[in-house]
C-alpha cells in the first residue's frame, strides 16, 4: 500500500532530494543546512524542523543516494544482461554499466561515492551500505551464475572492481582515454578471475605512463631543499593527518596550520590553493606508503604491499586519505590533472618513480596497476560497510585472495 503523503512528508522528500543533488554536484562539503534549504526552496527553519542535526540530514541523504544507485544499477544489470551465459556477455554488461555510471549517470555515481565515504566516517551508517551492497550483489550474482562454481564470491570481486574503476574515473571522465583504460583493466581482471587466457599490458598505455612519470619527476625536482624542505614536510605530515582523520572537507590552510603548529601563511607559502594542498597531501601519503612498504618488505616484487592497510596517520588508515582526495576530484575542477596523473601511476608509482632503472612497464607492472584499481573499491567498501575493528583483518584477507588472481 502506498504511504499517504502530507505536507511534512513532501517537505522531507524535497529536502532529501536536494541533499542528494548537492552531494553529487559539490561533494559532502556542499551539503549544508543553508544550501539544502535553498536547493529545496524551503526555509532553514524547515530543514532544522525535520532534521534537528546536520548528522541526521546527512544520514538521510546518504541512505537515499545509496538506495537510488542500487535500484538503478540493479535495473541496468538485468536489462543489459537479459541473456548472459558466457563471459563475453557478462563483460558486455559490465562495460555497459561502467559507461553509464561514469557517463550519463555520473552525478548519481558521484553522490554514491560520497555517500560511501560519508558512511565510512559515520559509524552508525553501515546498515545503509550493507543494504546497498546486498542489492548490488544480487544483480551481479545473477550475471555470473553458471560461469563459476562460486558466483557470490565472483560477484563480490566484480562489485569491488566496478566501484574502484568508477571512483578513479569520475575525476578524469573528460579525459578521452578513460573509457578505454577502464575496458583494459576490466578485461584483464575478468580473464584472470575466470581462468581464461591472460593478455599482456596494452601497448598504448606504456608511453602515456612514461609521460606521467616524467611530470612526476619534474615536480619532485622542483620541491624545496634544506630548511624549506623540512618545513614543507612538517606541513604535509599535518595535512595528511587532517585528511585521513577528518576528511577533505576539513582540509584547509587553517586546519593544517593548527595541526602543524605553524602560522597560516607558512602553509599558504608552499600550497597557495586548497587544490594544491590536496594534491600535495595525496602525493605525500603515497610516498609514505612506498617508503613504509619498502622498509617492511625490501622485495618490491611482493604482489600485496601490507603498507596499503597497515600505514596510519594519527588514528586513521592512510588509504582513507587517498580515497578522500580521489573522490573529491569528481566535484572539483581544479583537480582534473591530479585525477588523471595519479590514475596512471596507481599501483606502479614506486616501481616507475622510485626505482625506474629496474622496472619497465611490463605485463607484471600492468598486473599491479589492475590490482590497485580493484583495491580502491575494496578499501572503500570495507571501510564503509564494516566496524573499524574488523576492517584491517578483512582487507588483509581480501587483498591476499586477490593475489591468487593477480600474482604480478
Amino acid at each position: 500500500m502506498n504511504r499517504p503523503h502530507n505536507k511534512s512528508t513532501d517537505s522531507i522528500e524535497r529536502l532529501v532530494e536536494a541533499g542528494v543533488a548537492l552531494l553529487g554536484a559539490t561533494g559532502r562539503g556542499g551539503v549544508t543546512v543553508r544550501a539544502v534549504a535553498a536547493q529545496a526552496g524551503l526555509s532553514v527553519a524547515a530543514v532544522q524542523h525535520h532534521f534537528p542535526t546536520k548528522e541526521r540530514l546527512l544520514d538521510a541523504v546518504y541512505a537515499e543516494a545509496l538506495a537510488r544507485d542500487a535500484a538503478a544499477s540493479l535495473a541496468m544489470t538485468r536489462v543489459l544482461g537479459m541473456a548472459p551465459g558466457t563471459l563475453g556477455a557478462a563483460r558486455r554488461v559490465l562495460s555497459g554499466l561502467l559507461a553509464i555510471n561514469c557517463g550519463a549517470a555520473a552525478p548519481r555515481t558521484a553522490a554514491r561515492n560520497e555517500a560511501l565515504l560519508g558512511c565510512a566516517r559515520q559509524q552508525g551508517s553501515h546498515r545503509h551500505v550493507r543494504r546497498w551492497r546486498a542489492r548490488r550483489l544480487a544483480g551481479l550474482t545473477e550475471l555470473v551464475t553458471g560461469l563459476t562454481a562460486k558466483p557470490r564470491r565472483a560477484a563480490r570481486l566484480l562489485l569491488e572492481l566496478l566501484v574502484g574503476l568508477e571512483v578513479l574515473s569520475l575525476g578524469c571522465r573528460e579525459q578521452p582515454l578513460t573509457p578505454q583504460l577502464n575496458e583494459e583493466v576490466l578485461d584483464h581482471i575478468l580473464n584472470a578471475a575466470f581462468g581464461e587466457r591472460r593478455h599482456c599490458q596494452p601497448d598504448w598505455l606504456g608511453p602515456i605512463v612514461e609521460e606521467a612519470v616524467s611530470e612526476e619527476r619534474a615536480q619532485r625536482a622542483r620541491a624545496p631543499a634544506g630548511r624549506d624542505r623540512g618545513t614543507r614536510a612538517r606541513v604535509l605530515d599535518a595535512a595528511a593527518r587532517v585528511l585521513c582523520e577528518q576528511g577533505a572537507t576539513a582540509l584547509n590552510h587553517r586546519s593544517v596550520a593548527r595541526q602543524a603548529d605553524l602560522v597560516v601563511s607558512a602553509v599558504g607559502y608552499y600550497f597557495p590553493t586548497k587544490a594544491n594542498l590536496l594534491f600535495g597531501t595525496f602525493q605525500h601519503i603515497r610516498g609514505e606508503i612506498t617508503r613504509f612498504s619498502l622498509d617492511t618488505n625490501p622485495e618490491p616484487q611482493q604482489p600485496f604491499p601490507r603498507a596499503l592497510v597497515d600505514l596510519r596517520f594519527g588514528e586513521a588508515p592512510a588509504y582513507l586519505g587517498m580515497l578522500e582526495a580521489v573522490i573529491s576530484a569528481a566535484t572539483d575542477t581544479g583537480l582534473r590533472d591530479f585525477a588523471w596523473r595519479t590514475r596512471l601511476l596507481r599501483g606502479v608509482y614506486h616501481l616507475r618513480v622510485e626505482q625506474p632503472e629496474n622496472f619497465p612497464f611490463s605485463p607484471a607492472a600492468f598486473d599491479r596497476f589492475a590490482f590497485a584499481n580493484w583495491s580502491t573499491g575494496a578499501t572503500l567498501l570495507a571501510q564503509a560497510g564494516w566496524p573499524k575493528h574488523c576492517v584491517a583483518s578483512l582487507l588483509h584477507m581480501r587483498l591476499a585472495r586477490m593475489n591468487e588472481y593477480l600474482p604480478a
